[in-house]
């Protein structure tokens, strides 16, 4: 009489989204693990995996067909908006936690993008660390960045997108750089002082007032590759 194997579905596939080399993952060779989040580029047309801001008028996964939401460079076909006529208690979010994938200590990163009105300030965060992310426009979003640690193996990894304002989001990716790394960690990546000025389109206080030159303290700069952080001395 043959037996009928039966695999527990879920613990398997949480056992592939992690790459079975990620503990060779270094600065030079990072390790993408974007799979441990559910639904990250929201091509299930629906909120999986995603937690949102309730009493909104138009929360939610959208075309990115329809030219109201559309975002130039959305990957695939949907994306998500969140939207309300007038501010609401406790702001604008989507958030997601990632648990139980035996993730490695270490540095990790974490991108996505964002668009809103111009000006527009939306917070990206990682357990406790935070980016500011300012928009210039609803058409295309920014590429925004965030590294972070996990200080033991198997944390809990916390994803948030908060702000005051309504927003579009896309295409969040997990990479890890191992357990060695000399990022910086809870900045944005690429973080320099010597961008080439023919990158530079724009120059913004971290209040969003528009500068000719770097200021002291931190700068949010626009370029042609996207926003980036430049702290001046």
């Amino acid at each position: 009489e043959l037996g009928i194997l039966v695999f527990d579905e879920e613990p398997l596939a949480k056992k592939l989204a992690v790459p079975a080399n990620i503990d060779q993952a270094s600065d030079t060779d990072r390790k993408e693990i974007t799979n441990v989040i559910t639904n990250n580029s929201f091509e299930t047309g629906d909120l999986t995996g995603w937690t949102v801001a309730k009493g909104t008028s138009d929360t939610g996964v959208r075309e990115n067909s329809n030219a109201i939401y559309m975002i130039s460079n959305a990957d695939g076909s949907y994306l998500f908006n969140t939207w309300n006529a007038s501010p609401i208690e406790g702001g604008f979010f989507l958030a997601q936690d990632i648990e139980d994938f035996d993730l490695p200590a270490g540095t990790y990163e974490l991108s996505c993008l964002i668009a809103s009105d111009e000006g527009n300030i939306q917070d990206v965060i990682v357990n406790d660390d935070i980016l500011e992310v300012m928009t210039f426009g609803k058409t295309t979003a920014e590429e925004a960045s965030l590294t972070f640690m996990l200080e033991n193996d198997n944390d809990k990894i916390s994803i948030k997108v908060i702000s005051d304002s309504w927003f579009k989001a896309d295409w969040f990716q997990l990479f890890y750089y191992g357990k060695n790394s000399t990022k910086d960690v809870g900045t944005a990546t690429d973080i320099k002082d010597n961008i080439a000025t023919s990158e530079v389109i724009d120059i913004y206080t971290i209040y969003g007032v528009k500068r000719t030159t770097l200021q002291p303290g931190l700068n949010i700069i626009r370029t042609i590759n996207g926003v980036k952080k430049v702290m001046k001395k």
